[in-house]
């Protein structure tokens, strides 16, 4: 049977879909590789349910750099976010953390850069000097505020995003 076409998908029902799909995975005996790459997979469809190109919050170079320098950045990394959901957080709880921020590709590789120092979350951007608005709101969030918006601590170790 032809499907019919169908509208575009919301942004809850994208994010229904992916914590309802990860918890079914959970609950399996599936091997972790399995359901890390379900989970990342999932990540990233929840960071862009909204549009890839454009998410709540972007650095100010993003703003005047032609698309194809856009990088539709995680601001907590699928690392922390696959050691969250498996030591506390429910999913629903994680994909909540699950922001997008759009950078350019020179800001994406000042990001990375400082994950090698143990920073995570906001406090990547405050150590990479990369200024960030909420387009929401079109608030600059300042350097101090982003310190304290960091979502929780980091104790744990992430071999360059192979967490177990």
């Amino acid at each position: 049977m032809p499907s019919t076409p169908t509208p575009k998908d919301s942004s809850q029902s994208i994010l229904d879909g992916c914590i309802t799909a990860v918890d079914a995975i959970f609950q399996t005996n599936a091997p972790i590789k399995v359901k890390r790459a379900l989970f990342d997979t999932a990540c990233w469809l929840v960071s862009e349910r909204d549009g890839k190109y454009t998410p709540r919050y972007g650095t100010d170079a993003s703003l005047i750099a032609p698309k194809k320098l856009h990088r539709h950045e995680l601001v907590v990394s699928r690392a922390d976010l696959w050691f969250v959901v498996r030591h506390g957080l429910t999913v629903t709880e994680t994909f909540a953390l699950c922001e997008a921020c759009m950078a350019t590709k020179d800001e994406h590789l000042r990001l990375h850069a400082v994950i090698e120092s143990g920073v995570y979350s906001w406090e990547r951007y405050v150590k990479a000097g990369v200024e960030v608005l909420d387009m929401e709101m079109w608030n600059r969030l300042w350097a101090h505020k982003l310190r304290r918006a960091i979502v929780f601590p980091r104790e744990h170790s992430c071999d360059r995003g192979r967490c177990e």
